[in-house]
């Protein structure tokens, strides 16, 4: 029997999740903003504690591994090395878009002919996006899309025939612009939530698809958004 805890930072809500053999016992989720680096350590204690085991009762830990947000994924990346170096656990990483994926296809019936665009939002009217099937096989690999008329249109014409599922922490920007979109797509907005990282981290468990905990580094995607005072102090 495998028991994980997940650890999901990527983005404003902050999430933590216990699973047995994949399935989720227990979640505990923030939506308090990006306030990870003092919450995160509270709730992991909680859901233990909740759940009536310990630290030596987990098999691994897992990660949420991006794209996202810097300081988030970080603070989830140096929690989760921690709790492996003191346990000797295994480290395992999720891609939050995948998470993003298997949360909505836990959640919905797609019709046969739709592709998955799951998103976190990457500030203005970008985003992170990778494009799935419904067996969650990479068709487009990870990369930064800008909403525009333009690019939706373009999109739409790319994947002529097919139902395109817009979805994840990018999405409620798309479906409240004034871009026009076809019958085609669907738009779904949902969070970034550990309990969708619970059987996709169970399924990495039983391959021993293990991170070194030494040299693990979240998937950014790209580098922090960094701005140099005008002022000199």
């Amino acid at each position: 029997m495998s028991i994980i805890l997940c650890i999901e930072t990527a983005t404003e809500a902050c999430s933590v999740a216990l699973s047995s053999n994949g399935n989720c016992l227990d979640e505990i989720t923030s939506t308090d903003g990006m306030r990870h680096s003092s919450a995160l350590t509270f709730m992991i204690r909680n859901i233990i504690n909740n759940s009536k085991m310990s630290f030596h009762d987990l098999s691994a830990v897992c990660i949420s591994n991006g794209p996202g947000s810097y300081t988030g994924l970080r603070v989830g990346s140096s929690t989760a090395k921690a709790i492996c170096y003191s346990h000797k656990l295994p480290l395992i990483a999720v891609s939050s878009l995948k998470g993003v994926a298997y949360g909505i296809l836990s959640e919905h019936r797609l019709d046969q002919s739709s592709i998955l665009m799951p998103t976190i939002d990457a500030r203005r009217m970008e985003v992170y996006m990778v494009v799935y099937n419904l067996d969650l096989n990479i068709i487009s690999e990870t990369t930064n899309f800008i909403y525009a008329q333009e690019s939706i249109d373009s999109l739409m014409s790319y994947y002529q025939g097919l139902q395109i599922v817009i979805c994840g922490h990018g999405a409620a920007k798309l479906k409240n612009s004034s871009i026009e979109l076809a019958e085609r797509i669907t738009i779904i907005p949902s969070l970034c939530n550990a309990k969708n990282l619970c059987q996709l981290a169970n399924d990495k468990f039983n391959l021993g698809q293990f991170e070194s905990i030494a040299y693990y580094k979240p998937y950014y995607y790209k580098a922090p958004n960094v701005t140099i005072p005008k002022n000199k102090v």
